[in-house]
């Protein structure tokens, strides 16, 4: 029987093949780099929700240009509100507070 570490180890090793096939490696990492930078994490929690669009778009662009012939601007524009706020709250509790396991509960950092 496999440990939930093979199946973790399998999965991820699943996902990296398709982003290898898919031909997204760069555009994957240039986007992690990007959710994980300073600028990102303080335009979240400081910024208004017209640089959080603006600034989202920036850090989507290779990616939405790969895979859809779409400049990331375009892309984020036209992203629902909720969208919006899922990902502002995405980033402060999965990135910022490094997601789970922190006594802060995501009810807290939503609010």
């Amino acid at each position: 029987m496999e440990s939930i570490n093979d199946v973790v180890s399998g999965l991820n090793e699943c996902f990296i093949n398709e982003l290898w096939e898919a031909g997204i490696i760069d555009e994957t990492k240039e986007m992690m780099d990007f959710a994980t930078s300073k600028e990102w994490i303080e335009t979240v929690e400081y910024g208004s929700r017209q640089e959080v669009i603006d600034t989202l778009g920036t850090g989507i662009d290779s990616m939405t240009q790969k895979m859809l012939g779409i400049i990331g601007s375009d892309v984020s524009i036209t992203m629902p509100v909720e969208m919006i706020d899922w990902i502002k709250a995405s980033t402060i509790l999965w990135i910022k507070n490094k997601g789970a396991g922190n006594s802060m509960t995501e009810g807290l950092v939503i609010e």
